[in-house]
C-alpha cells in the first residue's frame, strides 16, 4: 500500500461525514470538507491511477497511462504533486452512500479531456491522465491547495 491510501481511506469514509453540503433550489449538488491535507489526498490518487496502469490484473487491464507513466511515477517518488493541472481529479459522489459498486476503471473522455474512471465505494472518480483543466462548469475543482474538498453529487439512477 501506498503511504496516502490510510488518509485516501478516511477522507472518502469518514470524512465526508462531516461535509458542508452545498445545495440548489433545495437538491444537494456537492458536498466540502473545508480541512483536508491536499498534499497526501493528491498523492493518494496520483498513486492509485499509477498503480492501476501498471497492474497486470485483468481489472485494470483499460487502463494505460502510455507515455506519462514515467512521469507519474517520478512525481509520486518525488512527492511532486505538479501544478493542479496536472493529474487533476474530479470527484463525485453517490447521495445514497450505500451503493458500494466495485465497477473495473475504464478511460472515459469528457468534455475533451482524457480521463480514468474509477469506481470506490460510494464515489465516482475520474482522474485526468497528463495535464488538463478539470475545472467544472461554476470553477470548482475537486482538491483544492487551500484544504478544501469538493464532491459532486453524482444524482439517482
Amino acid at each position: 500500500m501506498a503511504p496516502w491510501d490510510d488518509y485516501g481511506q478516511q477522507v472518502l469514509i469518514h470524512g465526508f461525514s462531516e461535509a458542508v453540503k452545498t445545495t440548489y433550489g433545495g437538491k444537494t449538488i456537492a458536498w466540502r470538507i473545508e480541512k483536508a491535507e491536499y498534499r497526501k489526498l493528491k498523492l493518494f490518487f496520483m498513486s492509485v491511477l499509477w498503480r492501476a496502469s501498471i497492474s497486470q490484473q485483468t481489472f485494470y487491464k483499460r487502463i494505460s497511462l502510455g507515455p506519462f507513466e514515467d512521469r507519474l511515477r517520478g512525481m509520486i517518488l518525488n512527492e511532486d504533486l505538479g501544478d493542479s493541472q496536472d493529474f487533476s481529479i474530479v470527484l463525485a459522489r453517490f447521495e445514497d452512500v450505500e451503493i458500494r459498486a466495485m465497477l473495473d476503471p475504464h478511460p472515459e473522455k469528457f468534455d475533451g479531456i482524457n480521463y480514468c474512471r474509477f469506481y470506490l465505494p460510494g464515489f465516482i472518480v475520474l482522474s485526468s491522465n497528463s495535464k488538463c483543466n478539470t475545472a467544472s462548469p461554476d470553477g470548482l475543482r475537486c482538491c483544492h491547495a487551500n484544504k478544501s474538498v469538493s464532491a459532486f453529487d453524482c444524482g439517482r439512477t
